[in-house]
């Protein structure tokens, strides 16, 4: 659970992607030939990366199955660049691919807006998953998933931002035989699978599927608040921390009905289909819930930093507002929400 800093300039460095989300992310691979994401900042929040970094230890600390978010730096055409450094989701070598939300969503629905999100509903995200009918890929996952974001206030956990892992069989083999780009492959997997219901076998090279660890939850602990307004939200001056988890742009991006809701209303909402399922995972927040745990992640999460990049440090206002924050929004939780003694 302690962040580590890394010094990738020597690392070999590829063009910048073409990933999903909104900051410039770039792919890197160590020594090992271990390929990794760099992510940085939005410039106007310069603090962001680290925003990623400590929500993935707060995950961790929740026994959530994450990605693993650290510090890093590089040195580039003579500038300084920080951000989050973490590993590949899957591994190509051993037949793993990985496909983003948005793929099955506008599968199901045509005219998906997929600028906007506005038909990323739990209903869309329900019908797919009673689709898919995999063991391995449970309402559950969706439902802790938010459960988590409603903690750390996670307001861009858009369709590209949650994922299924497959296995594939003879990946290479089956992609040049059929002339198949990975993406094809996948796109005519999903067709498959409504095949597969009505002849009774299996007809794609897919040989299992799971939900991805969850990954990009940066847009979350307050990213956005500037630094002269933290103490505000820290004193809560004028109901300020309430204010500010229900306004609208603090709603979850899954949305219920086309409707935004905060998280806590879009998980009470669920409760009253999946109330067992609910009240199971808030449980689970519950019990492996610790202040001090999450004190000593985020004041510990810039130490490895030493005095080399001391501009880059968390300031103590930005440190304590979000452990004042993530214990509000749990408690906030726990009153709206929790069913559990």
């Amino acid at each position: 659970m302690n962040t580590t800093y890394t010094d990738i300039t020597s690392w070999t460095k590829f063009d910048w992607e073409n990933a999903y989300g909104t900051r410039s992310k770039v792919t890197v691979q160590d020594e090992l030939g271990n390929r990794f994401f760099f992510k940085e900042s939005l410039n106007r929040y310069p603090w962001e990366f680290w925003c990623e970094v400590i929500a993935s230890k707060i995950g961790q600390i929740f026994g959530l199955d994450i990605v693993d978010y650290n510090s890093a730096y590089c040195l580039h055409d003579g500038i300084d660049h920080f951000g989050s450094l973490s590993k590949y989701i899957h591994n190509v070598n051993e037949n793993e691919s990985l496909t983003h939300g948005q793929n099955f969503l506008t599968a199901l629905k045509k005219g998906f807006d997929v600028k906007k999100g506005t038909d990323h509903t739990f209903q869309l995200i329900e019908v797919f998953i009673k689709l898919m009918n995999d063991k391995n890929c449970k309402i559950d996952y969706i439902i802790e998933m938010i459960i988590y974001d409603a903690i750390i206030g996670n307001r861009d956990r858009h369709q590209q931002n949650w994922a299924l892992l497959h296995k594939i069989k003879d990946r290479k083999k089956y992609l040049i035989k059929n002339r198949l780009s990975l993406r094809k492959l996948i796109g005519i997997s999903l067709l498959n699978i409504l095949k597969e219901k009505i002849i009774g076998r299996k007809v794609t090279p897919i040989l299992s599927n799971s939900f991805a660890p969850l990954f990009d939850n940066g847009s979350s602990l307050g990213h956005e608040i500037i630094e002269r307004n933290l103490n505000r939200f820290t004193n809560n001056e004028n109901n300020a921390l309430e204010n500010y988890i229900n306004n609208i742009k603090s709603a979850s991006h899954i949305r219920w009905e086309n409707e935004k809701l905060n998280h806590y209303d879009l998980i009470n909402n669920i409760s009253n289909t999946y109330s067992e399922i609910v009240d199971s995972k808030i449980d689970k927040f519950r019990r492996s819930y610790s202040k001090d745990k999450i004190k000593e992640c985020v004041y510990n999460a810039d130490i490895e930093l030493g005095m080399r990049h001391a501009n880059t440090y968390l300031t103590k206002d930005r440190k304590e507002f979000i452990i004042t924050l993530v214990e509000y929004r749990y408690n906030t939780l726990l009153e709206r929400c929790g069913n559990v003694s």
